[in-house]
């Protein structure tokens, strides 16, 4: 077995800038039901960062895919640490779910 020593952060992930127009919670779960009732939602220019999808709600017709983040960076306030869930069609309209096969997004 090898070691090595790197630079990896708490949040490594694939960072995805919120592009708009809409706002995005944050969900416990990929369901509706399910709003983290504590956490602010991310705006237009915020980030987030993901390391993998999943199915669950369909908002709007807009399809099923919701990203698991692992840290969000708002741009009112900084860093966040929480692990849950946002919609994809709101976040970059699924652009990061389309490129998965390049960038590495892995299914839940």
């Amino acid at each position: 077995m090898t070691w090595s020593t790197g630079t990896a952060q708490a949040w490594d992930g694939i960072a995805v800038t919120l592009t708009g127009p809409h706002s995005v919670g944050m969900y416990i779960t990929p369901y509706v039901n399910n709003k983290e009732p504590y956490v602010a939602d991310l705006h237009p220019g915020d980030t987030v960062y993901v390391n993998c999808w999943t199915t669950g709600d369909n908002i709007n017709n807009q399809g099923n895919v919701w990203y698991h983040v692992i840290h969000e960076y708002y741009n009112a306030s900084g860093n966040q640490f929480y692990y849950d869930y946002v919609y994809g069609a709101y976040v970059d309209s699924n652009n990061t779910w389309r490129a998965r096969a390049s960038n590495g997004l892995a299914h839940c």
